[in-house]
């Protein structure tokens, strides 16, 4: 129960993809978009099932204001969440992650929320 916790928690943490655009995004580059998304979504489930905390959080090692949120509500800096995904790592022998769904919206503002 816990993993489909945390694969719920992590999906939603790691949904969110903003362009700087304020026009509407024309249907080829929404599916560039898509396709960027399931690319960035495939590579933190490839880190997730080698449980490799370093190369998960690689993407945002330039984002010093992440700020990340536990299965427990606790608030967590990038380096926290390393340290915590490794100890999580360490209590399990192995981790599948299998995507639920695969929806795209593009909100006004170039926003685009995937679930």
């Amino acid at each position: 129960m816990k993993t489909y916790i945390f694969i719920a928690l992590s999906f939603l943490f790691f949904s969110g993809y903003a362009r700087q655009e304020n026009v509407q995004t024309l249907p080829q580059d929404q599916e560039t978009v898509k396709k960027e998304i399931r690319e960035a979504v495939g590579i933190v489930f490839r880190n997730l099932e080698k449980m490799d905390a370093e190369a998960l959080f690689q993407s945002y090692s330039n984002s010093l204001d992440l700020i990340f949120f536990t299965t427990d509500g606790s608030k967590l800096n990038l380096q926290e969440a390393k340290n915590h995904h490794a100890a999580w790592f360490s209590s399990l022998t192995s981790l599948k992650v299998t995507a639920l769904s695969d929806d795209f919206r593009f909100l006004p503002g170039g926003t685009v929320i995937c679930s």
